[in-house]
């Protein structure tokens, strides 16, 4: 096993052979390569344990997997130690905050309330913790980054409606900045590309796949939040653009399941099985079907591909379907409002003077 390091210089093992420093274990003795450095990360991570800073110990925890080869009994060790302190942040209140009264008298959205009551860990978060959302204003490449983003979408669809969608592109980043956090992995702040989104890094490695597949879907859960909320806002003022706004930024989360790649759908198909998968792809038929969503149309053939491709998982993960298929029916739902895109009401108007100009009676002139 490798580890990502440039420059490497051979060095010499205490039994007398020379090892590359890229290796993490010496191929003669298997003595481990960076045995004082782990020394230190496990007494680092036992004083962040004892003062139950749970995440930062997580990430001490991770930055010890990655000198360690993956079949070593350390490797488990540790992997299971990183799950105890998961379970022991969520004990402990952090993770899971009680929800707030003032949510419950949104009437209008009972029965959604009820279908997302699987994500009300993730939603509540998301919409509680204003301070960690507000985490990447303190970043200057982000709030650069996300201003070059406004200034195209303004000049393009106006300010408000540019403030709403950067908005909403970033909430959904950070919701898989949060869901790193939770498991104790470091990431960066997002980074804007102007008309392409925007993306965050994660800077430490997954354990697992069902890892990989619940920091992916964490973005959609988000981006579903801030669509509800900018419907909610519409409702209440009655101004359409929040709708518009909903409905935007959901068909934006709904492309980003197409499961394809370092795309989220894509980080979901890698904890699915063949079974699961076809599931899936039933659920984004029958979603077509109800609402003619064309984008639905890409993301069955994309995943209609995965069924057929290597390395999947022979178990099932019945909460990563549940969440993929729960997100793909609601998400689909709001893409579908009727309500008018930026741009659309100016060409409709043009549409119909053109009409009444072509059906007006010609002059007859006398001769």
């Amino acid at each position: 096993m490798e580890i990502r390091e440039s420059n490497a210089i051979p060095v010499r093992c205490g039994c007398g052979q020379e090892i590359a420093s890229s290796l993490l274990e010496c191929p003669g003795c298997n003595r481990l390569v960076h045995a004082d450095r782990l020394r230190h990360l496990v007494g680092e991570a036992e004083k962040e344990t004892a003062s139950s800073r749970w995440t930062e110990a997580m990430m001490i925890w991770r930055d010890a997997l990655v000198l360690l080869p993956p079949a070593s009994k350390q490797f488990q060790v540790i992997t299971g130690k990183i799950q105890q302190l998961q379970k022991q942040a969520v004990l402990s209140g952090k993770g899971t905050p009680a929800p707030s009264s003032r949510w419950k008298k949104l009437g209008w959205f009972i029965p959604i309330g009820l279908i997302l009551w699987k994500f009300k860990t993730l939603l509540i978060l998301a919409f509680t913790k204003l301070k960690f959302v507000l985490f990447g204003f303190s970043k200057l490449s982000t709030v650069f980054s996300m201003f070059l983003s406004f200034g195209l979408y303004w000049t393009l669809w106006g300010w408000k409606f540019a403030a709403g969608l950067v908005f909403g592109i970033y909430v959904h980043e950070m919701g898989h900045v949060w869901a790193l956090r939770q498991l104790g992995i470091r990431a960066s702040a997002p980074m804007f590309i102007p008309g392409l989104g925007a993306f965050i890094r994660a800077r430490q490695e997954f354990s697992d796949p069902v890892e990989n597949a619940n920091v992916g879907l964490a973005g959609p859960i988000w981006g579903l939040g801030i669509s509800l909320i900018y419907c909610g806002i519409g409702w209440v003022t009655g101004f359409d653009l929040w709708f518009v706004l909903g409905k935007v930024n959901a068909w934006i989360n709904l492309f980003n399941l197409v499961p394809f790649g370092s795309l989220d759908g894509g980080r979901a198909f890698t904890a699915l099985n063949r079974r699961y998968r076809i599931l899936v792809v039933a659920a984004m038929l029958a979603a077509f079907l109800m609402s003619h969503e064309g984008l639905l149309i890409l993301l069955m053939l994309v995943g209609t591909a995965t069924i057929f491709g290597k390395n999947q998982l022979e178990k099932d993960n019945p909460k990563i379907l549940v969440r993929f298929c729960l997100l793909l029916a609601i998400l689909t739902w709001l893409a579908r409002l009727a309500v008018q895109l930026p741009g659309e009401e100016e060409r409709s108007m043009k549409e119909k003077e053109n009409a009444a100009v072509r059906m007006r009676p010609e002059k007859s002139h006398d001769q």
